[in-house]
């Protein structure tokens, strides 16, 4: 398994709407822009950075069909961002995605994704993953700091973070399905906060998933 950091994903979607708007303007779905990379980038990772984005002001959100294209704020980040040595869009400008893919963190040792978990095999570690599920629920919902940094996107990651409970909970399931709900989520949580309680939470909840036997 592995992932882009989210930060640099969000450099990386501006930068894609930038050059959007030499040409011709358009407004992109997060499908669209999910697209625009030569290797699997899923539209829900776009999401999360186009939120981000727009929570920045970097970006103009359509709320009835989130559709996304920069504004003046955002093109004036990225000029400025060009013009800085080794920065995540300079990098980008110059390699492209062969830059991008260097940068994707790789977890070694996940299960095979049809293989069918049980709980009575994996009590243990599926115990401490839902305590730790639980424990990101809690912060989420007391720090407000870490809540306002969410913004619009709390209610997907408390849907992610809950439906992964409901998953554990029951007596067999897909590991992927798992991984499918939970691990967008704790990506997000483990780069957007690195360094804070969340981010360990969720940091230490992938490595848990690679107990599970």
């Amino acid at each position: 398994m592995s992932f882009i950091p989210q930060q640099a994903l969000e450099h990386v979607v501006l930068y894609k709407l930038f050059l959007v708007a030499q040409n011709s303007g358009q407004r992109l779905t997060n499908s669209a822009i999910s697209t625009m990379f030569s290797f699997p980038v899923s539209s829900k990772r776009v999401e999360f950075a186009t939120r981000s984005l727009y929570n920045s002001d970097l970006i103009d959100m359509r709320p009835n069909d989130g559709t996304v294209s920069i504004v003046d704020a955002g093109y004036k980040y990225v000029e400025s961002g060009l013009s800085q040595a080794d920065s995540y869009l300079q990098n980008y400008h110059r390699f492209g995605d062969d830059w991008l893919a260097n940068l994707q963190i790789v977890i070694d040792g996940v299960p095979a994704s049809d293989r069918i978990v049980s709980r009575d095999d994996n009590r243990g570690a599926l115990q401490d993953i839902d305590d730790r599920v639980s424990e990101a629920l809690e912060i989420i919902r007391t720090d407000n700091t870490v809540a306002d940094a969410l913004g619009e996107d709390r209610d997907v990651i408390t849907g992610e973070l809950n439906a992964s409970k409901a998953l554990i909970s029951a007596g067999k399931f897909r590991f992927d399905r798992l991984i499918a709900v939970i691990a967008p989520a704790l990506r997000y949580l483990a780069d957007k906060f690195s360094g804070g309680a969340i981010a360990e939470v969720a940091k230490r909840l992938l490595a848990l998933l690679l107990e599970i036997h």
